[in-house]
């Protein structure tokens, strides 16, 4: 069975001040480069931020970790730009995050032949 690596969550450092519990993170996406628009429909609401969980990155930054695996439709290939933002309960959002850009690999790797002995 061919096995392909899935795309590894993303850290996202919780501003300071920490923003409302309430708050939801949002993930915009699309084909790099991409420039992000606020009506544009490449976009998840991954949930209120006090849902979220935490990691400590190796630099000692608390972050939201996103499964952003989980979270993509599938049948992405390529290389695409990540940015994220926060919206408040009333539904607005604050600025763009500088964008994160992976390369998004489905391609198979080969099935090899029958072994043979040498």
């Amino acid at each position: 069975m061919s096995k392909i690596a899935s795309l590894k969550d993303f850290g996202i450092p919780v501003p300071s001040p920490a923003p409302a519990s309430t708050d939801h993170l949002i993930v915009y996406y699309g084909a790099s480069p991409m420039t992000p628009s606020y009506s544009q429909a490449a976009r998840i609401d991954v949930g209120a931020v006090s849902g979220l969980s935490t990691k400590t990155d190796s630099a000692g930054v608390l972050c939201y970790d996103d499964p952003i695996s989980q979270e993509l439709p599938t049948g992405l290939s390529g290389s695409y730009d990540f940015v994220f933002t926060l919206m408040d309960a009333s539904g607005n959002e604050g600025d763009f995050s500088p964008p994160i850009t992976v390369t998004i690999d489905t391609t198979v790797p080969p099935t090899l032949g029958q072994p043979v002995q040498l």
